[in-house]
């Protein structure tokens, strides 16, 4: 049996995402205010931009060159910013994508400095400088930290056309793989995966196609019935699947299929696949390493129709990049099964388009090879849009150069039913500004919980007159796709750019595109783990906790010895803590407990035990009804520091809670620099308010701080006294503002 925890983490094309967040906001030195606020324009229009320092003062002088997507140049300048703005405009007179590069050049003296001692991201590529070398400046709204701008807008983008035309025997090369593939067995191999997401079933899948093995997770709640379907396909590159994001997704109530893009298991970090795949095969469609991918996308949706559990209604696609290429594939390949496709900065539009003047992306095959030119088609998202007959949302980034705009407008002006752009005016693409990409893993989100719940996906379309200002900062609400189009959120509904900005922050009042926080079922009774929750007991097993060995065993870890009874366990006076395996450090606890219904003892001497976040931060676990005993060490005290606000204590024999929200401590080799914190509910009653701590418990002496991990266990109490414990789950906690999903 295979084990996994889950994890969140934010699906990009390479690893700069880490280095992003890692490194903080890049500082901006300009500011471009866009003349039409959606970003789009008519024909005849002046596309433009107003530009002001920013809130870091301007150190460099800037040249801009504008593109018509991304390929021919239109026109240069020079940016003066000595009155304090400055403007770059054009005229729009034809469908594209105008593509502004605006590039430091210069210190304001006019000297070239020597290069920055941080490299930028590994992985970056851009149409500015800074590729590979060290920069010479910083800042940027690229994510690449060096000294590049840009910023894209529409013209009238529902008009932009095909620039190559399809294979005539496009569909006549599909439908015949696709008949090859019909005739190979299945042969689906499912090994069971142990999940921390309660309520889920989860498995690793291996299935035959035609060439290789399809693989990947396949999930679904821990229950009879039949669900609703969505299967996920992967960004580029060669990596392990996060299966924790795979239960979480099911315990939403999906049948949960996430498809490796690679022969290889989703628990292989690499599986011998070679890291410049795409390019292989790539002058003969018979041999492309897509074609097989491809094949293996189809497959999955195969066994799903196999399954018992499906619902027989609703299969929806969803993915990022690469994956959002796939899922327009799926949908082009079998369009007679797909409910709806939901992809965010889809790949592989275009792929001819570097030979008429539109600047290609991802994969990237060589415009210098005729035959490679010829092959792409064949796997071009642009010719399997004409076949799709589900409605797709599709988010885009209009400086994005790795899935640039103008193909993915082309293929959505290639599908011949409703579909939902969704333009985000200042994002490249989601691995270099995940700040700016997060309306469509938002919207992505909202349209699943409408599909989960029995809804239907009716886009929104998009006019150029018509989009409210900053559509892609914040999707519509969900509800709008159940109710008339009068009902549709007005345009100052969806957030505003021209408030003040936060103090502090990057982030304008009521700023439309600020994260939304990641949706979380709550527990279906109060004191229920919600779906994010690692249930720690469930009135099952012990599985999850552990004891420090005595005797023999001292220095081990042993399995847990306290007895399990009806539904709860009972400490086993003088066996020693109890402690969880894993380790946690800032988190939201749920603990319920209770006294020994027969009273003995007085003091600290009747039901002692104790809560201990990271085995060393107690909260005190007593007798406090009618028990008099010194006031810090009092049930639910902050033991031998703060006595609780109240007593909110029940009679013994009755059950209690506490909910604890506990940040722990940080510490930079030896010295603190941030205490603990506990905010503390008992029995519903708040007795502890973000109250610092002194340090770890310690008995008759005043607290202080010593270095430990940033993570350790959460432990129980032994003092000898038969408390009993059920229904205990924790939830991780992060800060405000993380990048969405």
């Amino acid at each position: 049996m295979t084990r996994t925890r889950p994890r969140l983490v934010f699906a990009v094309l390479f690893t700069a995402a880490l280095a992003f967040a890692q490194r903080g906001p890049i500082p901006q030195q300009l500011v471009f205010t866009p003349y039409h606020a959606s970003g789009i324009y008519d024909i005849g229009e002046t596309v433009g931009w107003n530009v002001i320092p920013g809130p870091v003062a301007p150190t460099y002088l800037y040249k801009w060159t504008i593109r018509r997507n991304n390929a021919v140049v239109l026109k240069e300048g020079k940016l003066d910013l000595s009155s304090g703005k400055d403007k770059i405009e054009i005229a729009a007179d034809q469908p594209e994508m105008i593509y502004v590069a605006v590039e430091a050049y210069a210190n304001l003296n006019g000297e070239v400095p020597p290069p920055v001692s941080a490299p930028a991201p590994q992985g970056a590529s851009a149409a500015g400088p800074g590729r590979g070398a060290a920069p010479l400046f910083v800042g940027g709204n690229t994510g690449r930290n060096n000294g590049f701008y840009a910023v894209g807008a529409a013209v009238a983008p529902l008009k932009i056309g095909l620039s190559t035309p399809r294979p005539a025997d496009f569909d006549a090369f599909w439908d015949a793989k696709l008949a090859a593939q019909a005739q190979v067995p299945i042969n689906p191999v499912l090994t069971s995966v142990q999940t921390d997401v309660p309520g889920v079933e989860m498995s690793m899948f291996v299935l035959d196609a035609l060439g290789s093995k399809a693989h990947g997770y396949l999930a679904k709640p821990a229950k009879e019935g039949k669900f609703p379907a969505v299967v996920q396909l992967q960004y580029a590159g060669v990596y392990a699947l996060n299966a924790g994001a795979v239960a979480q997704r099911a315990a939403e109530g999906w049948l949960m299929i996430n498809v490796d893009s690679h022969d290889k298991l989703p628990s292989d970090p690499s599986g011998d696949i070679p890291r410049a795949y795409q390019a292989v095969g790539n002058t003969d469609r018979e041999n492309s390493y897509f074609l097989n991918m491809y094949l293996r996308d189809s497959r999955a949706l195969d066994y799903l129709l196999t399954r018992p559990d499906w619902d027989g209604k609703t299969i929806v696609l969803t993915g990022g990049s690469m994956g959002g290429q796939q899922s327009l594939v799926l949908a082009g390949l079998r369009p007679e099964k797909i409910t709806a496709a939901l992809v965010c900065v889809p790949a592989g539009a275009d792929t001819n388009g570097d030979l008429h003047g539109r600047k290609a992306g991802y994969p990237n095959w060589p415009s210098d090879n005729p035959d490679a030119m010829k092959t792409a088609l064949y796997f071009d998202t642009v010719n399997f849009a004409s076949r799709i007959k589900a409605p797709v949302m599709a988010g885009m980034g209009f400086i994005d150069t790795t899935s640039p705009p103008a193909g993915v407008w082309t293929m959505l002006n290639q599908i011949p039913v409703p579909k939902e752009p969704l333009p985000m005016i200042e994002s490249d693409h989601d691995n270099f500004t995940p700040d700016k990409g997060r309306a469509c893993p938002a919207r992505t989100r909202e349209l699943l919980n409408v599909l989960v719940n029995g809804g239907e996906f009716k886009p929104n379309g998009i006019l150029p007159q018509t989009i409210p200002a900053e559509p892609a900062a914040r999707p519509a609400i969900a509800a709008a796709q159940t109710q008339a189009p009068s009902s549709a959120p007005k345009p100052d509904d969806l957030g505003f750019t021209d408030t003040p900005m936060l103090p502090g922050l990057p982030w304008h009042v009521h700023d439309p595109a600020r994260p939304h926080a990641p949706v979380v079922t709550p527990g279906a009774t109060p004191g229920m783990p919600p779906s994010d929750a690692i249930v720690l007991f469930d009135g099952k097993d012990l599985s999850r906790w552990v004891q420090l060995g005595r005797g023999a065993d001292r220095g081990k870890l042993v399995e847990a010895k306290w007895p399990l009874r009806d539904g709860y366990f009972e400490v086993a006076p003088g066996t020693g803590d109890l402690q969880t395996r894993d380790k946690f450090g800032d988190i939201q606890l749920h603990v319920e407990w209770c006294e020994p219904p027969n009273v003995s003892g007085t003091s600290q001497g009747r039901g002692n035990s104790g809560v201990l976040l990271m085995a060393l931060y107690e909260i005190q676990v007593l007798d406090a009804y009618n028990n008099p005993t010194y006031a810090d060490g009092q049930a639910a005290a902050i033991y031998g520091q703060w006595p609780p606000l109240a007593n909110a204590a029940r009679k013994p024999g009755e059950w209690q809670t506490y909910d604890i929200v506990f940040e722990a401590p940080r510490f930079e080799g030896d010295k603190l620099i941030k205490p603990a914190y506990q905010t503390v509910f008992w029995n519903g009653v708040m007795v502890h308010l973000h109250k610092e701590l002194m340090g770890p418990m310690v008995y008759r002496q005043v607290a202080r701080y010593r270095p430990h991990d940033a993570e350790l266990p959460i432990a129980l109490q032994d003092h000898h006294d038969p408390v009993r414990y059920r229904n205990i789950w924790v939830r991780r906690l992060s800060g405000y503002d993380q990048p969405e999903k």
